[in-house]
């Protein structure tokens, strides 16, 4: 199963955490499941945690704070499906917690939506770093191509290329693949 590390806003975290909160509502995302999902809750710049008082749930900005297992994904392509998509946006805001402004600001002129159904989560006692997870080098390039790309970009990696895995040290714009470090050492 692949695993992706998905970034999303403190007050759908907390939406997700509580239980309120059943779909994700994405532009793209990996058509394969089922795929689990590590929950990257994004950073607010005045705060480092805390705790909401009604739910309980501690918020910990900038880190992961627990995963899910997606096993369905909605894909919704405005194009070919004009005659459910109404139906099927109004689900998808109601499971999704999104009003229609916000989805409509969210989606821009994005014609395809993806609806990632929640299932399986786990709430972490200890949050995690990014500094945990890895992800898969895109480039998948030899050692001779390595040394070309570190002079051509000027970009130093901890890890060479070559192994095809590299450190996460930033949150990702949406989604991205990852894996957990201590996992691929074992």
């Amino acid at each position: 199963m692949k695993n992706i590390i998905l970034s999303v806003k403190p007050k759908y975290v907390e939406m997700i955490l509580s239980g309120e909160k059943t779909i994700e509502v994405r532009k793209s995302c990996p058509q394969e499941t089922p795929f689990k999902v590590y929950i990257y809750c994004t950073k607010d710049k005045n705060k480092i945690s805390e705790i909401n008082l009604t739910t309980g749930v501690s918020f910990f900005y900038g880190k992961v704070v627990a995963s899910f297992i997606c096993n369905k994904v909605d894909n919704i392509d405005e194009e070919t499906d004009r005659f459910n998509t109404i139906i099927i946006y109004d689900d998808i805001k109601r499971c999704g917690c999104i009003t229609d402004l916000e989805l409509k600001k969210y989606l821009g002129k994005a014609k395809k939506v993806y609806a990632l159904h929640i299932s399986d989560l786990k709430i972490y006692d200890t949050p995690k770093k990014l500094s945990e997870f890895v992800t898969i080098c895109p480039l998948k390039i030899t050692c001779n191509e390595c040394e070309w790309y570190v002079k051509k970009t000027k970009f130093i990696q901890p890890y060479c290329i070559c192994n095809t895995i590299r450190p996460i040290t930033k949150a990702p714009q949406s989604w991205q693949y990852c894996e957990l470090e201590k996992e691929i050492k074992e």
